[in-house]
């Protein structure tokens, strides 16, 4: 998808382009890890909102070199299977909440990250 000729281009104003939606998925994907090793070496953490939106804009998503972006998502992805794997099968129902109240556990965390990637996928056509 990411050497598509229109990769950054929109299908409509309000859609994000494919390389918008590879940029957002290697910063969650990332994100997701940094909160697993939280999980792993904390009580109960609490996590600060991410408004994807507003990373999107700081970040400049539609901008983004596509194969750069690619090398970076395999970064992220790699990243968080080594966060995962590093918690132990016992410690997979340790949990962290967001500053909403939405709590999480290890193990519902590895259900997202795969989630956030199928989702885009389709999100893009692929």
């Amino acid at each position: 998808m990411l050497e598509r000729p229109d990769v950054a281009q929109r299908p409509s104003p309000q859609v994000w382009s494919p390389l918008e939606y590879a940029c957002h998925v290697r910063d969650m994907v990332r994100l997701l890890g940094v909160r697993v090793e939280a999980m792993r070496d904390a009580e109960h953490p609490t996590f600060a909102d991410w408004d994807g939106d507003a990373k999107a804009l700081e970040l400049g998503y539609w901008q983004a070199d596509p194969a750069q972006t690619w090398t970076e998502m395999q970064e992220s992805a790699a990243y968080a299977t080594a966060a995962l794997r590093s918690v132990p099968a016992a410690d997979l129902d340790r949990d962290g909440q967001r500053s909403d109240g939405v709590v999480f556990t290890v193990a519902s965390l590895s259900q997202y990250i795969g989630h956030e990637m199928e989702h885009h996928l389709h999100d893009v056509g692929a």
